[in-house]
């Protein structure tokens, strides 16, 4: 390919990928575009040192990298670290080579080899609550953080959906129990 072909094409992605950052500003939470982006940079730096191009990124390039990110990370991580390279050719108006049956079988030779089931995070439980009652001070920062807490634990929520609750999502009934629409 010749060079101002290459170089019209990397001004091509470069500007679409422009327009999808302001298009998609305040559509996404902060750690998801802070993840998309740390993730997008290591591939891209890892395609640097292989001396291949990261966009468009081949289905062979992709599977050499969860090849390699499985020998080092857990499958969770490179599972997002694909999502991310995919999120990237999307947001580029590119092929996503991630779909690829290449890739799809590294990432099955990663779960087989390492496993597929995360480690659950350990609820908190009612004495983590009234060690945790027992030493908050009375501000109304402390007050708010506690009743948030509580909220998270009863609802079972992420704190992302626990502080999109607004006062009109909440609704209680005669007995005082209550029940919370979580958006």
């Amino acid at each position: 390919m010749n060079k101002a072909l290459i170089t019209r094409t990397e001004d091509q992605i470069a500007a679409k990928l422009e327009k999808y950052a302001i298009d998609s500003e305040n559509a996404f939470a902060p750690n998801t575009v802070r993840a998309i982006k740390s993730d997008s940079m290591k591939f891209t730096k890892w395609c640097e040192q292989k001396g291949v191009l990261s966009l468009p990124a081949t289905p062979e390039n992709i599977r050499a990298y969860v090849d390699q990110c499985a020998e080092e990370y857990k499958p969770a991580t490179v599972r997002r670290y694909i999502a991310s390279i995919a999120h990237l050719h999307r947001a580029a108006d590119l092929p996503d080579p991630t779909k690829s049956n290449d890739v799809k079988l590294a990432i099955k030779r990663m779960n087989r080899s390492k496993g597929t089931r995360q480690k659950q995070a350990r609820g908190l439980t009612s004495v983590d609550v009234i060690r945790i009652l027992e030493n908050v001070l009375s501000s109304e920062r402390d007050i708010r953080d506690v009743a948030m807490m509580l909220m998270a634990r009863d609802m079972l929520a992420r704190s992302s959906e626990v502080v999109a609750v607004n006062v009109e999502d909440l609704h209680f009934d005669k007995d005082g129990s209550g029940t919370i629409t979580i958006r």
